[in-house]
């Protein structure tokens, strides 16, 4: 049964991939004014985007929709200790650091798939992104086709889904993603060791089966985002998992993605509140490059 459920999470994951090569499909992440000069600055090789712990987000849900779905499979579970299984999801879910909850580290990095159409990438960012992610408008936003992005980062690239609906019907409901999870959960809970210490054992191997996609589901609230994620998740915050500490004060922990992420095709759009003088200067780090690389100033109004 374990395997079973293991094969149908499996499933849903490579479901999740981005495999879409579209000519006009970009993935945009907005970030300080620094990051471009970061990127091509010096010989090149720190052309890379570092992807952060999760344990960062600003989002207080991140990473606890899923254990929502599992706290109400567990709840509707034919299983004698149900109780103990809802006791059990819920405590892990209200802990404010997952990885102390789940043993385990994640690391991400979040990009908005938007289309672009030659001579309209000076328009093409979200005033609402330069809000939350932007440096309140002074930062800048790093745009690379999705090709490039599922190039760079492999396939930890995920396409994150919105909401928990189970209402709704057609031929293809029975294909979404949260409702496959459901049904696997409803099934594997039924299904767990009877005596509490073995359901505990049981359970914490459930959530490792689970784990790779705590980040791909998120409230229907944020689908304005139309976000895509690279996630890559290690088994603690120490080197030998290849985790890297920044400078800041306290330092942050994260891994990088592959080398060349800004390079042909790519876009650098700065803020609406951003210094003209960080463009300038970008573009002649570019001129360096040899790198058919964009600049643009967001026109967006900003207050």
């Amino acid at each position: 049964m374990h395997e079973e459920f293991h094969k149908g999470i499996n499933e849903i994951v490579d479901s999740l991939r981005v495999s879409a090569d579209e000519k006009d499909l970009y993935a945009a992440h907005y970030t300080s004014v620094i990051t471009p000069r970061l990127l091509l600055d010096g010989d090149g090789t720190n052309n890379r985007l570092r992807q952060y712990a999760a344990d960062y987000m600003n989002d207080p849900e991140e990473g606890r929709f899923v254990f929502d779905i599992m706290i109400e499979a567990a709840s509707k579970s034919k299983h004698p200790l149900g109780g103990v299984l809802v006791e059990y999801l819920s405590e892990i879910r209200k802990n404010r650091l997952l990885y102390s909850a789940i043993n385990s580290a994640t690391f991400l990095s979040c990009w908005t798939k938007t289309y672009i159409k030659e001579g309209e990438e000076s328009g093409c960012d979200s005033l609402n992104h330069w809000r939350f992610y932007g440096q309140d408008g002074a930062g800048a936003c790093i745009i690379v086709p999705i090709k490039q992005l599922r190039e760079n980062f492999g396939d930890q690239l995920f396409a994150v889904q919105y909401g928990k609906s189970l209402r709704g019907g057609g031929s293809g409901a029975q294909n979404r993603p949260i409702i496959k999870i459901r049904k696997l959960l409803e099934k594997r809970f039924s299904n767990l060791r009877k005596t509490e210490a073995n359901l505990i054992k049981d359970l914490d191997e459930l959530i490792k089966s689970v784990m790779p996609l705590l980040f791909l589901f998120k409230s229907e609230s944020y689908s304005s985002e139309q976000e895509v994620r690279t996630i890559m998740q290690t088994a603690n915050y120490g080197s030998q998992s290849d985790v890297i500490f920044d400078d800041r004060d306290p330092r942050r922990a994260y891994v990088n993605g592959g080398d060349g992420l800004l390079s042909n095709g790519g876009i650098v759009l700065f803020g609406p509140k951003s210094d003209t003088a960080y463009a300038v200067e970008l573009l002649g780090l570019i001129s360096k490059t040899q790198r058919d690389i964009k600049v643009f100033m967001s026109e967006i109004k900003y207050r």
